[in-house]
């Protein structure tokens, strides 16, 4: 025995056992299997004191020294399983290899072996670890170093048995005591631990059963409250706190006087000793006045409560509060007293029956309950003498049939209603029956013999309204159709006058515009020429406004929805005729209402026309004063409304009325010469179609106000497209091929004229005069494009359609345009189903002919301005050269410009080429470029100039 090497293992034993005591001190709580962070610093902490014991050793010899880390690592094993084990196993065993010397694999060994000990140990065992007895702790320490003595035969021969020799007993006296004694430690630990952990478990669970119990009670809808022997609050509910409006806190430790009156204090005490006395629960009624005067009921049960030993606790209340009910039933008694003298003063009879069964639950019979005095009088039988008494008794005749009837109502307990006619008493009676309670049923018996001879008179009355009826609806039919065969004559007779009006006219304005291009032609000449075109147009806008209202009329017309620039429009408008109204000497005033969009979304042609007629009207009736429009915006309606106020002629009452009738004109429009009547009506019509009205208010002598309102929503700031140019073609690009174009038209004029029109312009054109020569042309000349009338003799426009498209060549996709004097929509329409790709009405402007054309055969023109000589550089235009020129010429002018008509305009500028060419050429640019607001700026500073130097 080597007594140097017991005393250093007994100072590594102690320090194991002191960290060992410090360890259990801190409280750190036991780990369990699973590896987890916990594990991870369990692990950590074990192989931090392994080191430290280690950096205390008994040194034997060099590189040969002894310590307790097997004492720790088979421990570690035993009570913190695998993880932190292994842990402290590698940490341990990386430091002796660290330290090094010539056991250094010999104590990795004893390392890895004391830890793996420890855990079979800890699996192995039969029971688990918190059983742990000191005997098994010292037999766990002997087996391990047993093992670790075993190991030192690995050291080099004579190291090994000197070691073995010198330290076999201190190992085996101290290390095995070592162990027992700190597994010991970590086992009253452990039980520590499971003891504190159960209190708290026993803890949590007790609170949780207190909160669930408390939960329970604050969830009852009964007031539940404690009172002491005293009358002192000691618990309530959260009912109690809601109906008395104080907290828990507030109530406990206070008394019933502390809250309400004595006499009510009182009350309550003497239940709360009568339960004590009585020594159970007791039931009572308790009126409760608060503060504020109102009162409720409440329904309490009051109980005596004892503890465990016996002593008396206190007095437990459970109170409901009956206020609801008792007025229900104050109610009930109100209502029952109400419908008693109800049913004693009902008009009809009423009886209570309840059925009579045998033994299988057939109805044999019935017994009279209750009857009213109506029904007295309508039987004739008196309540003394039939209540309580079954009817068999007092009607013995009564059929079984009508008791089977009954006794289906009281078992099924579904109504019945039936008429009954009494030969003894003339009369007829209605009897419903139902079921107001199981086995019982009630009759109301009703005299109904008026409403019988009133149905009787009412049939007879049918039978005659039925005849009237079917020979009114006889001559209706036909008057139907009488208007029907009216109303399709109206449309042929429209549609017929159309092409009739529209064809001439085509004509003569197709001629007048070619020979505006002339410039051989005289200023005066080319005066005379301007006021034929002028006075077509005119010709033609009355043409439109007749065919505007028969479509609207037969609602072929749908307003559209675009987007509209509303600012610029009542800009454009408000310039267009403040010349005018200055030439008058008229104040003409725009008055915004309210805040309004820059863009909406409505018809904008419509709403300029509406707005144009309204000023127009204005305008023509009001020979001084003032003219104001007035425009406002409803956000939530999405509604425009506008008035227009004059101080003009007035209109007589007996004429508004016809105000807005079509064709019809009021005194004032008799005396001038001007308009046809159908502003009005076309603009009521418009504000109609667009979700609106228009209306009327005049004084004669005094002046009118028109308001009108549509439903226009908030639009988009979007690209609104413009226009493209008028320009004048000279001819056809150079470069292209030679475009044939087929003309089928059977009157002569139209067909020259628009044979001049493309033959001018560069195109081959073949021209027949029906529909049978134009098929033969087409298989001929083989053209790029037909244009060809509706109506034709031998042949129509239709046919030949169909034989072109139907023939089966190649060339049967011709592009076909319909050139129709029709403006009706429909018939237009129903054309184009035919096979035609397009159409154009008559009369047409160039520019529109030369546009189709274009855009089916590609077709590339030279323009005026794009000539051999190329465009000269214009010079910028001043408002003073325009000073110059006439007044009524600058105010047509600016009117054509506001609604951005160029070819207007261009033909305009002729009457001025000549004396004022400089100014014509740049108006002429600026319209090229279509700067006509700028236009419209720059006349306006002209006008104001040249009025403000006169």
């Amino acid at each position: 025995m080597h007594f140097s090497g017991l005393i250093g293992l007994l100072n590594n034993a102690a320090l194991l056992l002191t960290i060992g005591l410090l360890y259990d001190m801190a409280g750190t709580a036991p780990l369990g299997r699973k590896p987890s962070v916990q594990q991870f610093f369990t692990g950590l902490t074990l192989g931090i004191i392994g080191i430290a014991i280690m950096l205390n050793p008994w040194h034997f010899i060099p590189g040969v020294v002894f310590d307790t880390r097997s004492v720790l690592l088979c421990i570690s094993g035993l009570f913190f399983g695998t993880f932190p084990t292994t842990l402290a196993v590698v940490m341990t065993g990386l430091f002796r290899f660290y330290t090094g010397g010539t056991g250094t694999w010999t104590g990795i060994a004893v390392i890895i072996t004391s830890g793996a000990a420890g855990l079979a140990w800890r699996h192995l065992r039969p029971r688990p670890s918190r059983t742990v007895s000191g005997f098994e702790l010292y037999c766990l320490g002997l087996a391990v170093h047993i093992a670790m003595l075993l190991w030192m035969f690995s050291l080099p021969g004579g190291i090994a048995a000197e070691v073995l020799s010198k330290m076999s007993f201190p190992v085996m006296l101290i290390h095995p005591l070592t162990t027992a004694a700190l597994g010991w430690v970590l086992h009253s630990r452990g039980e520590r631990m499971r003891a504190k952990a159960a209190l708290k478990a026993g803890e949590k669970k007790l609170k949780k059963s207190e909160a669930r119990l408390r939960t329970l009670i604050d969830t009852l809808p009964d007031l539940i409250w404690l009172k002491d022997p005293e009358g002192i609050y000691l618990q309530c509910n959260r009912r109690f706190e809601d109906f008395f409006g104080a907290k828990e806190a507030d109530i406990i430790g206070k008394t019933d006087y502390d809250y309400m009156g004595k006499e009510d204090a009182d009350f309550f005490r003497m239940h709360d000793r009568n339960a004590v006395t009585a020594g159970k629960s007791t039931m009572n009624e308790e009126l409760i006045t608060f503060a504020d005067g109102h009162k409720e009921m409440l329904e309490t049960i009051k109980t005596p409560v004892y503890e465990e030993d016996g002593n008396f606790l206190g007095v437990l209340g459970i109170g409901r509060n009956i206020s609801r009910r008792k007025q229900a039933e104050k109610s009930l008694r109100e209502s029952e007293k109400r419908f008693r003298l109800l049913f004693q003063n009902l008009s009809s009879g009423f009886a209570l029956h309840e059925i009579i069964t045998d033994k299988e639950g057939k109805a044999v019979d019935y017994r009279f309950l209750e009857v009213n005095p109506a029904f007295e009088t309508v039987t004739g039988l008196k309540a003394s003498e039939i209540i309580g008494k079954n009817v068999l008794e007092i009607l013995p005749e009564t059929e079984s049939y009508w008791i089977e009837k009954y006794g289906e109502v009281a078992l099924s307990r579904v109504p019945i209603r039936y008429e009954n006619y009494s030969r003894d008493l003339d009369k007829f009676y209605e009897v419903s029956a139902y079921s107001p309670k199981k086995r019982q049923f009630a009759v109301i018996v009703s005299d109904i013999s008026q409403r019988k001879q009133a149905e009787e008179i009412l049939i007879r009355h049918k039978k005659n309204l039925e005849e009237q009826v079917k020979e009114r609806t006889a001559e209706l039919r036909i008057a139907k159709e009488k208007a029907e065969a009216a109303s399709i004559a109206k449309s042929r007779f429209l549609a017929n006058m159309s092409h009739e009006l529209r064809t001439p006219l085509h004509v003569m304005m197709g001629f007048s515009r070619l020979l505006q291009k002339e410039t051989s032609l005289s200023l005066p000449e080319q005066k005379k020429l301007d006021t034929i075109v002028k006075s077509g147009e005119h010709l033609l806008a009355m043409i439109n406004d007749v065919l505007e209202i028969s479509k609207i009329e037969s609602g072929n017309i749908r307003p559209a929805r675009e987007t509209v620039n509303l600012h610029l429009l009542l800009e454009l408008i408000k310039n267009m005729y403040s010349f005018r109204a200055n030439e008058k000497g008229i104040d003409l005033h725009f008055e915004m209402l309210s805040e309004i969009p820059p863009f909406i979304r409505t018809d904008e042609k419509k709403l300029r026309q509406i707005i144009l007629n309204l000023l127009s009207n204005a305008l023509k009736f009001t020979k001084e004063g003032r003219i104001c429009l007035r425009i406002g915006y409803d956000d939530k309606k999405s509604r425009l409304s506008v008035a227009v106020e004059d101080s003009g002629a007035g209109i007589a009452a007996a004429e508004m009325p016809f105000l807005f009738h079509a064709f019809s004109q009021t005194e004032s429009g008799r005396q001038h010469t001007e308009g046809t009547g159908l502003g009005l009506s076309i603009s009521r019509k418009y504000a109609q179609l667009m979700g609106g009205d228009i209306t009327a208010e005049s004084r004669p002598g005094k002046g009118s106000i028109f308001r009108f309102h549509i439903r226009a929503e908030k639009g988009e700031n979007e690209m609104i497209p413009e226009k493209l140019p008028e320009k004048q073609i000279l001819g056809l690009a150079p470069g292209q091929p030679l475009y044939r174009i087929l003309i089928a038209e059977d009157n002569e004029d139209s067909r020259i004229m628009v044979c001049s029109l493309l033959e001018k312009t560069g195109f081959e054109v073949y021209a027949a005069e029906n529909g049978e020569e134009a098929l033969a042309m087409w298989e001929k000349a083989s053209p790029d494009l037909l244009l060809t009338a509706l109506r034709m003799p031998v042949m129509d426009g239709s046919e030949l359609i169909r034989r072109i498209r139907n023939s089966g060549q190649e060339k049967a996709d011709i592009p076909i345009i319909a050139v129709t004097a029709h403006a009706f929509e429909e018939e237009r329409k129903a054309f184009l189903d035919r096979g035609c790709d397009d159409f154009i009405p008559k009369p047409f402007p160039e520019k529109e002919l030369f546009e189709k054309i274009a855009f089916y055969l590609g077709v590339r023109y030279i323009y005026k301005e794009a000539s051999a000589h190329g465009k000269r550089a214009v010079r910028e235009l001043r408002a003073e050269e325009l000073e110059k020129l006439p007044s009524r010429w600058l105010t047509d002018f600016h009117y054509g410009a506001v609604r951005g008509k160029s070819r207007d305009l261009l033909e305009k500028i002729r009457q001025i080429q000549k004396t004022h060419p400089r100014t014509a050429e740049g108006l002429t640019a600026l319209i090229q470029t279509y700067q006509f607001k700028k236009i419209a700026d720059l006349i306006s500073a002209a006008r104001e100039k040249k009025n403000g130097d006169s």
